[in-house]
């Protein structure tokens, strides 16, 4: 028996089976990370800011995609008081992955930073490749619901061996944040920002973290 799959089924597919994939051997030769990107969307995010950070991973992922030393995969979590998103997906289809990013929903409810570090760190555990440095990055312009327990994810995070990158937003009425992004974040990997519009001067900043400098 013949089975003949549409466009839009071996799309569905393909989003399926990425977290198996991903789990391949690294094909590049440079930029060879397993990465989550974590998007806030608490209650201070605008849905203008919102779009924003959607479009800030996706310009990252595009730049990567057509980088001739890719060899990252990616994932794209939105926190709240929920955390949305998939796991590890590899750059076999730009489009699918910037659909996922797309679709992740604006919950506005809450900063449970933890939530969302303790996603990343099972995503990365389930899923990571052996031997592949994992880096996780992370945009907040609020201070989260519960710092002790985030503090405490992101420590376990780090002693895993997982870096993380994070992006504070100084211009806004939660920069109270800032001194817990930084504690949370890897030495050397905190970048602040006055308003999460000027996120895209770090594109090519976040690559470099992404490819060692490439």
């Amino acid at each position: 028996m013949t089975v003949h799959l549409t466009n839009r089924a071996l799309c569905l597919l393909l989003l399926v089976l990425g977290s198996s994939v991903a789990l391949r051997e690294p094909e590049g030769e440079e930029c060879l990370k397993d990465v989550v990107f974590i998007v806030d969307v608490s209650e201070s995010i605008t849905v203008e800011s919102f779009e924003v950070q959607k479009d800030f991973v996706k310009n990252i992922t595009s730049e990567l995609y057509m980088s001739e030393f890719n060899g990252s995969v990616i994932a794209t979590l939105a926190f709240s008081r929920n955390v949305f998103g998939a796991g590890l997906l590899p750059f076999k289809n730009i489009t699918i992955l910037h659909e996922g990013i797309d679709g992740l929903p604006h919950e506005r409810e809450g900063t449970h930073t933890h939530l969302a570090l303790q996603r990343a760190r099972d995503i990365i555990t389930e899923q990571g490749r052996i031997g592949v440095e994992k880096l996780v990055v992370i945009i907040s312009d609020g201070k989260s619901k519960f710092p002790e327990r985030t503090i405490q994810e992101a420590n376990a995070a780090k002693e895993e061996g997982i870096s993380i990158v994070g992006v504070g937003v100084e211009d806004c009425p939660c920069a109270s944040n800032i001194p817990e992004l930084e504690r949370i974040t890897s030495p050397g990997k905190f970048y602040l920002i006055r308003s999460l519009q000027e996120l895209s001067r770090l594109v090519s900043t976040i690559k470099a973290e992404i490819c060692d400098g490439k």
